[in-house]
């Protein structure tokens, strides 16, 4: 056996650790604005949806047609900044910090090897040790290139403009049904407002349509 495989089994192990330290959740609020400064989306600590702010004038700066995807785009980006993948900004891990994760998880891994089973199964445990350290860096290559091939999503109209299929989840509508959020497992997939309502439309109606919508998506958590 290659002396250097348990120095390199061990870096693996680190940098996984590392990984999984910088895609903790943020567990506080984090807001986003768009370029033109007309839209901002706040996310809770748990990443939902908290609110959508349109400025009153935003008309100066955005043309109607395009609202919905500068919506849906800023709300993408402050619930991908919640989630922890985005982590451009967050320090790295110390080493003080690896450690301790490592010692918490070698301990959890110990625990498990401890618990009553026959010898054979035991050293069947042992014997596979590496080939879950491969499996652990194959599922860190592919999160890496997953994180690598993120797009900003674009809204159901312009998708339709490109023949692509939008994705599925719970429509989710204001009183008015002028504005209309697709929600799948948390994640807001899109936005939709209709075009012949919206011109001269304040940005105070707006922000008021998506507090009956977020009101709504709410509704399991405050029953």
């Amino acid at each position: 056996m290659d002396e250097t495989a348990p120095q390199v089994m061990e870096a693996q192990f680190d940098e996984l650790i590392r990984t999984m330290l910088r895609m903790q959740p943020r567990h506080r609020e984090v807001s986003v604005r768009d370029p033109e400064g007309q839209v901002e989306a706040t996310c809770g600590p748990d990443g939902r949806l908290a609110k959508v702010t349109v400025e009153p004038r935003w008309q100066d700066k955005i043309e109607p047609g395009d609202l919905s995807t500068v919506l849906l785009t800023t709300i993408a980006e402050a619930q991908l900044e919640a989630s922890g993948l985005n982590d451009d900004d967050r320090p790295e891990p110390t080493e003080e910090e690896v450690a301790a994760k490592r010692e918490e998880m070698m301990r959890m891994g110990e625990q498990a090897l401890e618990a009553p089973s026959s010898d054979a199964t035991l050293q069947a445990k042992v014997d596979n040790l590496p080939n879950l350290f491969d499996q652990l860096d194959l599922a860190l290559a592919q999160l890496n290139d997953s994180l690598t091939n993120l797009e900003v999503p674009i809204a159901v109209e312009e998708a339709e403009q490109l023949n692509l299929k939008p994705a599925g989840g719970v429509e989710v509508r204001s009183e008015n049904s002028m504005v209309t959020v697709t929600v799948n497992h948390g994640y807001v997939v899109d936005v939709a407002i209709h075009q012949s309502w919206l011109p001269g439309k304040s940005g105070h109606v707006l922000t008021e349509c998506f507090d009956q919508i977020i009101d709504q998506l709410n509704e399991p958590l405050n029953s």
